[in-house]
């Protein structure tokens, strides 16, 4: 019987294996699954700061106006932002002890996205403005 001049311990290998290629395509699998919810989840938060940014827009509107107009800031009330669909603006009066001494309330302008599925919406911007308290 003759021998093999090559044993085979010193063949060089030719393609992968079985194992070889399955593990390939688990790690890309995993690392595919994680670039989808990367990205689902940066489009949520972009679609967020959108909204937050129009309502800081549409805020800063409403300041605007009633400085002008010289009215007092409503309190307690709520209404629609007209043209913007969606978003509602509120009022209300933040306790505070240490400004009844001023005679000046703190009243908190919030800014909802009433097009969520929640029912109270969801706060995009909210800001506190020192106002002087009603003349009894």
């Amino acid at each position: 019987m003759r021998k093999s001049k090559h044993c085979s311990c010193c063949l060089k290998r030719q393609g992968l294996t079985l194992v070889e290629v399955i593990a390939a395509i688990a790690l890309m699998g995993t690392l595919l699954a994680a670039t989808i919810t990367a990205y689902g989840q940066h489009a949520r938060q972009s679609v967020l700061a959108i909204k937050r940014l129009k309502a800081i827009e549409e805020m800063d509107q409403l300041m605007a106006a009633w400085s002008v107009s010289r009215r007092r800031i409503p309190v307690n009330a709520s209404s629609n932002i007209d043209g913007s669909q969606g978003l509602i603006w509120k009022t209300t009066i933040v306790d505070s002890s240490e400004t009844s001494l001023l005679l000046c309330n703190i009243v908190e302008l919030a800014i909802f996205d009433s097009a969520d599925d929640e029912a109270a919406g969801t706060k995009l911007c909210s800001l506190q403005i020192l106002v002087p308290s009603k003349e009894e």
